[in-house]
């Protein structure tokens, strides 16, 4: 169009008189400021500006609601305000751009058109003029760190929102791409499109799969609760809760179910345009959520009520006692503490009871613990602890702790299912622990065999050695490095074993002859202990401190870190790490050998000695991990 044809298409426009006026100053201001250029320039810049100004405005008169509108002084201003002044095109006509090649003048507004949200990423690329799916994929990028979360809504709420003339500038300015091949830009929009798929995928999904699973996980444990697996003791944390469990659960699956289909109509909307949830469904799905909420908090303050006093009931019971003794629990009821004590002053078994409840008085209390029935029996070296309610109103908050004083040398085997157990003071020829969910606690005992099994939850053993050789063990750094070599601690222990599942192991002052420990899910701390074996963990750091005794080490996903107060001449050392670091703190004196095996990370001091005799020799390897020795 040329500009006569342009002056002709302003003249048809629908202006006010006061509209008019300010499109023809600025025409006029644009023809003076323009005559300078050479005619080639001149004639390419007006057509330019005047076509952009054309497309502006007609732009503007298409959001009319009837083609009788007509735009007043207001409108125009707005528009030749975000257009720029002639002047600020001359030193871009230089250039054969004109206003194509870029804008006097751009500030930062969140946009009108086109936006999702608050306009903020829309409004970001008009400014720097690159495609909106750069920002937003970056936006998205950034929402995976937690960061985008925090900046969006400060940016939604320090930009301010686009004048009407100015989003009419911005929806006709021409992107930066289209001078490329049509099959280019398809090609990099395509390309763009797949990566916003898989940055919002790597988005929706963890989410999707967390709502997800907790809707189906409260939905599922009424019908659970129905059938009552008697068999299964976990199930007892969650049915022994009572009537209320159903009701709660229900309503929090309600809840999340809410959360979840509101977030599919956010992910509808945002990427289809359109509401999943139509007509009264918002209503609807607020309602029942509402009345969720309303039961879950008057559920609780029930059964908070209901459980504010405490109250409990002790009972003793004397068995006779043999060489060894077999522990077996089995309880309807969630037992506490079991602890056993060892004494070389008592020659029978003390088992005393505590039976404990909550009620919403004193006396309440006490009536719940007497609903509770024990009926410990005694067939020979087996001590059977089982325990039973009428009452099931009470089993949530009812716990049965046990306390047995057996003789300190009497064999031990025990078998816990819920609940911690403590072992203290005995020093017998054999000990063996099976727990299955509560942590287990071993201090200030000896055992000739010793096999300590535990799963979802802590092992912690402490001061587990024969009392001759517990005092060593508080020995210095500074007096372990003369040039003699230190005596090894020698223990008649000839099997030692630690097992964990879905828990933390941690060792201290324990001296033996040898040892396996294996750990999963859990870190493993050893600190001042004495002996050989193998040590293996797996998704856990393993810390070592001041040991002594020759080790063979393997971790899977976390870091060594080990320091040992002697080395020994012709004992192997090794550690095998997987994706973690390796750290070794060595005592001074002797010089080992080290065999080093690094991959995908530095290696601190490697190196080979060649001396005489037999050495302390180490062999490490690391994967994906830096191996340092100090």
């Amino acid at each position: 169009m040329t500009e006569q044809n342009f002056d002709a298409a302003f003249a048809e426009m629908s202006l006010t008189r006061e509209a008019r006026k300010v499109l023809n100053d600025y025409l006029k201001r644009l023809e003076t400021e323009t005559a300078s250029l050479k005619k080639e320039e001149r004639d390419e810049l007006v057509r330019d500006i005047q076509e952009h100004l054309y497309n502006a405005l007609e732009a503007k008169l298409k959001k009319s609601r009837s083609k009788k509108d007509t735009l007043d002084a207001q409108i125009v201003m707005e528009v030749l305000s975000a257009l720029g002044e002639p002047t600020d095109y001359l030193e871009s006509a230089q250039t054969a751009e004109g206003i194509k090649g870029s804008a006097p003048v751009r500030r930062i507004r969140r946009a009108r058109e086109g936006r999702i949200f608050g306009g903020v990423a829309m409004g970001m690329a008009n400014y720097f003029r690159i495609d909106v799916v750069i920002v937003r994929v970056i936006m998205i990028g950034l929402v995976l760190t937690g960061i985008s979360a925090i900046i969006y809504p400060v940016l939604w709420l320090v930009i301010p929102e686009e004048t009407e003339g100015e989003a009419a500038v911005s929806s006709t300015t021409p992107e930066p791409t289209a001078k490329r091949p049509r099959w280019v830009r398809g090609l990099i929009k395509l390309g763009w499109k797949l990566l916003l798929v898989f940055v919002a995928l790597c988005f929706y999904l963890p989410v999707l799969a967390v709502l997800l699973g907790l809707t189906l996980s409260f939905f599922a444990i009424p019908l659970a609760w129905l059938f009552h697996p008697s068999n299964f003791w976990g199930f007892n944390t969650l049915a022994l809760l009572g009537y209320l469990l159903p009701i709660v659960s229900v309503c929090l699956g309600a809840i999340f179910l809410t959360l979840l289909l509101l977030f599919l109509n956010f992910i509808y909307r945002v990427h289809f345009k359109r509401s999943l949830l139509r007509g009264n469904s918002l209503k609807y799905l607020g309602g029942a959520s509402l009345i969720a909420i309303c039961l879950v908090i008057l559920s609780s303050a029930y059964t908070l009520a209901g459980n504010w006093s405490r109250g409990s009931i002790t009972e003793t019971r004397v068995f006779p006692a043999g060489q060894a003794l077999d522990i077996e629990i089995v309880s309807e009821v969630i037992a506490g503490d079991i602890t056993v004590t060892g004494s070389d002053t008592v020659e029978e078994i003390t088992l005393t009871e505590t039976r404990k409840a909550r009620g919403y008085s004193i006396d309440n209390a006490r009536r719940n613990a007497g609903s509770i029935s024990t009926t410990p029996s005694m067939d020979g070296d087996k001590l059977t602890l089982a325990t039973s309610t009428s009452n099931t109103w009470v089993n949530h908050n009812a716990t049965v702790e046990y306390r047995l004083l057996v003789p300190s040398t009497m064999s031990l085997s025990l078998h816990n299912p819920i609940g911690r157990t403590i072992i203290e003071d005995i020093d017998a020829s054999t000990i063996t622990v099976d727990n299955e969910i509560g942590s287990l606690e071993v201090k200030d005992s000896w055992a000739d065999q010793a096999d300590f099994r535990n799963n979802m939850g802590m092992i912690e053993i402490s001061r587990f050695a024969p009392p001759a050789l517990l005092l060593p063990l508080s020995s210095t750094m500074e007096q372990l490095t003369d040039d003699i070599e230190p005596p090894r601690p020698t223990a008649p222990l000839t099997f030692f074993t630690i097992s964990n599942n879905l828990g933390a192991i941690r060792l201290e002052a324990v001296t033996t002859d040898s040892a396996v420990i294996s750990g999963d899910m859990g870190s493993l701390e050893i600190d001042t202990c004495s002996f050989r074996g193998n040590i293996s963990n797996n998704m856990g750091s393993i810390s070592i401190s001041d040991h002594t005794g020759a080790l063979s080490i393997s971790n899977s996903m976390g870091a060594v870190d080990a320091s040992f107060l002697a080395l020994y001449d012709g004992e192997e050392y090794k550690v095998d790490s997987s994706m973690g670091s390796v750290v070794l703190d060595l005592p001074p004196g002797l010089d080992p050998v080290f065999d080093i095996s690094s991959n995908f990370g530095s290696v601190d001091r490697k190196y080979r000695t060649q001396l005489g005799g037999p050495r302390p020799h180490f062999t490490i390897t690391s994967d994906m991990g830096s191996v340092e020795i100090r």
